[in-house]
Parts: C-alpha cells; sequence; structure tokens
C-alpha cells in the first residue's frame, strides 16, 4: 500500500464540497499500481445487483475487487442521477445498434451454442420484458431483463458480463432480434 502525502486527502474532500467518503479518498489515493482503479456504476444499477462501486489495486475482473455499497451520487463523483450519452459508452443508448432481420431463434441452430448456452437461448426467448443478450470475448454469455426499459437491460447485462470478463462484451441481441449474425456471434473471441 502506498503512502499518502500529507493533506492529499483534505485536498479532495474540499474539491467536493466535503460529499467524498474520507476513507474511500485515501484508499483510492493508496493504490499503489497505475493499472488499479476505482469505478463506480449509475445509482439505478443498485437496485437490481446491490454493489455499485469498487475499488482494484490492479488490473483484474471486478468481481474480485473491492466492493462498496454507496454510489457515485452518494459519494459525491457525480451530482446528478440523469443518463446522459458518451460516446464511448454505447451501451446506455439502444439506437446505436443495428438490429439485423434475424429472430434470436437463429441461434438455436447451427454451430454457435452449446449445451449451456442454449438454455440461455431459450430462457431468454420466453422472457416478455425488455431484454438484452451480450457474450464476451472469452465466449461468456449473458442477458438481462428489466421494467425499466431496454436502457438500463443492456447497462445491467454489459455490466455483469464485465464483472466475470476481463474482455470485451459484445450486445448480440436486444428483445426479440441479433444485434450480430450468427457466424459473426461464433467468431466472436476466435483469432
Amino acid at each position: 500500500m502506498t503512502d499518502v502525502p500529507d493533506g492529499a486527502e483534505r485536498w479532495y474532500m474540499e474539491r467536493s464540497g466535503g460529499k467524498l467518503d474520507p476513507e474511500l479518498v485515501l484508499d483510492w489515493l493508496r493504490i499503489s499500481r497505475s493499472s488499479g482503479m476505482a469505478r463506480f456504476f449509475h445509482p439505478e444499477l443498485k437496485t437490481r445487483f446491490g454493489v455499485v462501486s469498487f475499488l482494484c489495486e490492479k488490473r483484474k475482473a471486478l468481481g474480485d475487487c473491492r466492493r462498496f455499497q454507496k454510489t457515485a451520487l452518494d459519494y459525491g463523483i457525480i451530482t446528478t442521477a440523469a443518463l446522459g450519452h458518451v460516446k464511448d459508452t454505447p451501451y446506455w443508448t439502444p439506437g446505436l445498434y443495428k438490429q439485423t432481420e434475424l429472430n434470436v431463434s437463429e441461434l438455436l441452430q447451427g454451430n454457435v451454442l452449446n449445451d449451456a448456452n442454449e438454455e440461455i437461448v431459450e430462457e431468454y426467448m420466453k422472457d416478455g420484458k425488455r431484454r438484452a443478450m451480450v457474450m464476451s470475448d472469452d465466449g461468456k454469455w449473458l442477458f438481462w431483463n428489466s421494467n425499466k426499459g431496454l436502457k438500463v437491460a443492456i447497462a445491467m447485462a454489459i455490466f455483469r458480463c464485465r464483472m466475470s470478463s476481463d474482455t470485451e462484451c459484445n450486445v448480440i441481441a436486444l428483445d426479440g432480434n441479433l444485434t450480430k449474425t450468427p457466424l459473426q456471434i461464433e467468431r466472436i473471441g476466435k483469432p
């Protein structure tokens, strides 16, 4: 653990108007590797997942990082819960994903699925809520449904995918249609 210069945490506390948690600031400042990180998620995600802030000593999957129950809003990292679009986080805007004419049931034919993934697809197809399916570059599949809308389903699917994988997570289906063809999905993660 790295020593923190005297007064450094006070500087951050003052800049946040006293909203930042002093212990969090100290923990953040003590990250000893440049690959360490603090990650804060939108408050809306807490209701579905329960954990919304993470502190990592080095590069690793979020599931292996230290977890916090307070949201970015609670810590003063953000000042409003209103959502906006940032170009490098397109999962907040479903319109950026081009849906194909192919139904999700297309995944049940061909060589894309193993038995476990086939169950995921069948469960996904039965769900009547807004839903998103993602796949990580290392082949992990995940889907999420939401009564709160497609944006939340996409965000949670990607969030959970990133929790379990250190690789990129690709949206492969929104509601009933694929965003990638079965052949593109089969190629994800292959050199």
